[in-house]
């Protein structure tokens, strides 16, 4: 028995759009950004990658292939700068989580549509911007369902 993807994939928009409507958005935003995510992921770049030695980290990271890595996501309530803050975590090959930084301001709510059955890539690993004295390494997720 073949599963019909169309009946599948509108379930999944089903049942995102309407959390994300429960979380603030108007029903037709969040119909928009659901069928987004099914369709093509939802690209999110990490903020706060150069906190500490977290660009140390970055560099590491890409030494690993994508299939290594695993990411997280979680929520901080106790973050005093930002109440709503979601720590973006990464391990290779299920070793202790890192924090990589956070979900950029905007896009925190995404972390509630998730579930159990979601996935998150890091896409393409990290990035890099070279400058004639330094490179920064950035990250950009793909919350994918």
């Amino acid at each position: 028995m073949t599963t019909n993807y169309s009946t599948l994939s509108f379930s999944k928009v089903c049942s995102i759009g309407n959390r994300l409507a429960a979380n603030g958005h108007s029903r037709k935003e969040a119909f928009s950004i659901a069928w987004q995510i099914i369709k093509n992921g939802l690209s999110v770049s990490v903020a706060g990658v150069t906190f500490g030695n977290r660009q140390t980290a970055l560099k590491r990271i890409t030494a690993y292939d994508v299939s290594q890595r695993k990411v997280y996501l979680e929520p901080e309530p106790g973050n005093p700068f930002d109440h709503s803050a979601v720590k973006v975590l990464v391990s290779i090959n299920n070793s202790a989580k890192y924090h990589l930084g956070y979900l950029p301001k905007g896009k925190t709510h995404y972390a509630k549509i998730l579930n159990q059955n979601s996935t998150l890539k890091i896409v393409s690993g990290s990035w890099s911007h070279r400058n004639q004295d330094y490179e920064t390494y950035g990250a950009r997720l793909v919350l994918a369902v």
